[in-house]
């Protein structure tokens, strides 16, 4: 089976967590499924998701924002104003987060796989399962399959 055969990379996200579908080392297909706990609530998810992509998108609108600064001001002011500009909002962020966060590293439903033949996937099947399931945001409260595969999906925090 090829790579443009399987469509790869591939990411879907819903109300129940993630599912990310790439190419690996040697050929290998990597996937990664997250299951976020079912009574998670939309301000909860865009945080998760912020949280993601802030060290990188913050750290560029740090440096945009400290050299459209140095044009008025000297070299001190522009960095300072970059930093507060890239760490200012990951702290509010991860302060407003921090009680959803704490909650889904105590019980990490996160789970990785590699393999060889792409065809044959739990983890495929597990997201296909949750997306097939998902009429929208109102089902966000619990239902069975989310609920279900939640519970299968292997906590981190009992491996330790």
């Amino acid at each position: 089976m090829t790579t443009n055969a399987l469509r790869l990379p591939r990411v879907e996200t819903g109300a129940w967590g993630s599912y990310e579908c790439r190419v690996g080392g040697h050929g290998m297909v990597t996937e990664h499924l997250q299951v976020l706990p079912p009574d998670t609530t939309s301000r909860d998810r865009l945080l998760w998701a912020l949280l993601t992509v802030w060290p990188g998108a913050g750290f560029l609108l740090g440096i945009a924002a400290a050299v459209a600064a140095h044009q008025l001001t000297g070299t001190d002011t522009s960095a300072a104003v970059g930093a507060v500009v890239w760490l200012l909002p990951w702290v509010v962020m991860e302060w407003r987060g921090r009680r959803f966060t704490r909650r889904v590293h105590e019980s990490w439903r996160i789970h990785d796989l590699a393999s060889w033949e792409p065809s044959l996937s739990p983890l495929r099947d597990d997201a296909r399962r949750l997306r097939a399931a998902d009429p929208g945001p109102l089902w966000a409260e619990g239902g069975p399959t989310w609920s279900e595969v939640y519970a299968r999906t292997p906590s981190r925090a009992r491996r330790g």
